[in-house]
């Protein structure tokens, strides 16, 4: 049996692929692959790799929650 004290804890990941990031924001992939393309998410390429930025994930939900949302403009008669 293994010594708890001992385990090394894992490095903390900078950055996800395309998949890891729509499943960490509950979305599809190819959402996700839109919003980059769009230039609304920025994603890091490292070959043919597309990486997103854990910071940037947060960046694009954080001005995602600040935007009013659709039904709100429905409940107001907008």
């Amino acid at each position: 049996m293994s010594d708890p004290s001992l385990r090394i804890s894992p490095v903390p990941r900078l950055a996800l692929s395309l998949e890891e990031s729509a499943k960490a924001v509950g979305l599809c992939s190819k959402t996700v692959g839109n919003l980059i393309r769009d230039g609304r998410l920025r994603a890091v390429h490292v070959g043919t790799r597309r990486l997103v930025p854990v910071s940037e994930l947060q960046r694009w939900l954080d001005a995602e929650a600040a935007q009013p949302s659709e039904l709100e403009g429905q409940a107001n008669g907008e």
